[in-house]
């Protein structure tokens, strides 16, 4: 008889799960705070996002990604469905959080890779996780077309899966997409319903990392929408600037830089990799304490 697991209990007490969509949950009090607050913030450049222009641009993309037949099929296109799985390829930059929770807000699944993968590392991920579409950098779409080469692709199928995500904070979109698809195209309604993960919904997977501890070409490590939430719940504080200088495709910038900071009304000043001088006046807005949310170990 083979012996029993031993499972070891935390001394502390357990902490309640939110049994709803990460979206749904995160902003539903989003009034709380003013939406004229910048949400986000250029370390590069000063501008920024308010908390209110995110949840309508947010809305309207997840409304196109649902309704806009843009999913390659047999025969044609079809809109993306709940459950559907999409990448995110790009460093740093306030097109992430658009990017991503409009994908949540549609009911996706999203696997966040490493802006440092080799066209074929990026392949065996591509091939892992089983995306519908690649959400990508302008600057990564020369590494995602080498990949689609790799995997067999066809240059006309690969062009329908990439849709290059700059610029879509802004209302005035500064970067000619003329040779890609661009997902500020997609926007539909800002007033746009999401979709529901209400009860054992919410233990459906959300977020699938590859960058967060994980060593091999197969190790993604999938998160319940309802871990995800739980994670930074009890991490609370106000008044702060933070600085998200953690890749976002690692589980750590992914909850601290993007969600919690969010939740708790903090305005955070996004660091691309590879800078170094921190962008004090952008820290010091209003007299507010500047902190760094998050380090991986």
């Amino acid at each position: 008889m083979s012996p029993q697991p031993i499972i070891y209990r935390s001394t502390y007490p357990p902490k309640p799960t939110v049994n709803t969509s990460i979206f749904t949950h995160l902003f539903r009090d989003s009034d709380v705070y003013p939406p004229a607050r910048p949400a986000f913030i250029d370390a590069a450049t000063g501008c920024s996002i308010t908390r209110g222009d995110l949840k309508r641009n947010v809305l309207a993309l997840s409304d196109g990604l649902r309704n806009q037949p843009i999913v390659p099929v047999e025969g044609g296109r079809r809109p993306l469905r709940r459950g559907d799985v999409v990448m995110i390829l790009s460093p740093n930059s306030l097109s992430w959080p658009v990017a991503l929770f409009g994908a949540v807000a549609a009911g996706l699944a999203i696997t966040l890779a490493s802006s440092s993968l080799t066209p074929r590392e990026l392949s065996w991920q591509w091939l892992d996780s089983r995306p519908q579409l690649l959400f990508v950098s302008r600057s990564h779409v020369a590494v995602a077309r080498a990949m689609f080469q790799i995997i067999g692709v066809s240059e006309a199928e690969a062009e329908m899966r990439t849709w290059v995500m700059d610029d879509i904070w802004s209302s005035t979109p500064s970067r000619a997409t003329t040779d890609c698809n661009w997902l500020g195209t997609l926007f539909g309604d800002p007033g746009a319903s999401e979709e529901r993960f209400d009860g054992t919904g919410a233990d459906e997977t959300v977020y699938i990392c590859y960058s967060s501890g994980t060593t091999s070409s197969h190790r993604g490590a999938g998160s319940v929408i309802s871990m995800a939430w739980s994670v930074f719940e009890s991490i609370k504080r106000a008044n702060d600037v933070t600085l998200a200088i953690l890749p976002f495709y690692h589980i750590f910038g992914l909850i601290g830089h993007l969600h919690h900071s969010f939740y708790i009304g903090a305005p955070t000043v996004i660091m691309t990799q590879g800078e170094t001088d921190l962008p004090l006046p952008l820290i010091g807005m209003g007299g507010e304490h500047a902190q760094v949310n998050a380090l991986s170990p």
